[in-house]
């Protein structure tokens, strides 16, 4: 019994069909470089540069679009663990506190409360502060008035004493009076938000 042997391959027909397997990714080339995930730095400094227009309907719902944006950001750095340090924290929750529902509200105030853990001065205040306008979202007094305007100061609660808003790095009491008749005078200056002991972060 004899067997017929196998036709020899051609050598150039095997190249020719290498040659059109590989070309396709060849012709590809490398992928292109993936942007940079912006960096919580970046993404602070555009909130502090953002000037906030509110004049027309349409600079509003644009501010707010771009506070949503940073705040989506923020979401996926800390979602992915990327916060670190005090100052880290504290700048995530600023980013947070300029948002406009009372979930960014309550986010910021947990972000600040541990930054003030941490020993950021400012963080303890932007834990009041953010506590206060949490509850200003949901129609509720806040607690150590450190949200300013006519209809905004009148109402926190003032059974906590100088002592306890030091703590959070708040002024005394007569100092916030101070500034909010200040505001409603028309003052557009700054205004000594913290406690003096607290102005250094």
């Amino acid at each position: 019994m004899s067997f017929s042997p196998l036709p020899a391959r051609r050598p150039c027909a095997f190249l020719a069909g290498l040659a059109l397997l590989t070309m396709p990714v060849l012709a590809a080339g490398p992928p292109p470089p993936q942007e940079a995930a912006p960096t919580l730095d970046r993404i602070y400094e555009a909130d502090q540069e953002d000037g906030r227009p509110y004049s027309t309907p349409q600079e509003r719902m644009a501010t707010d679009q771009r506070a949503r944006r940073r705040i989506e950001q923020v979401e996926a750095i800390v979602s992915a663990d990327g916060l670190r340090t005090a100052e880290d924290y504290y700048r995530a929750a600023i980013v947070f506190q300029h948002g406009d529902k009372p979930q960014d509200f309550l986010t910021a105030h947990l972000l600040a409360t541990i930054a003030g853990f941490h020993g950021h001065a400012w963080g303890r205040w932007l834990s009041a502060a953010s506590f206060d306008m949490f509850l200003l979202s949901l129609d509720r007094p806040q607690v150590l008035g450190t949200i300013y305007g006519k209809t905004n100061f009148s109402r926190y609660d003032r059974r906590f004493s100088d002592h306890v808003r030091e703590e959070f790095c708040v002024p005394p009491v007569g100092v916030q009076e101070t500034n909010e008749a200040a505001i409603e005078g028309g003052h557009r200056g700054p205004i000594q938000r913290r406690a003096a002991r607290c102005e250094t972060p």
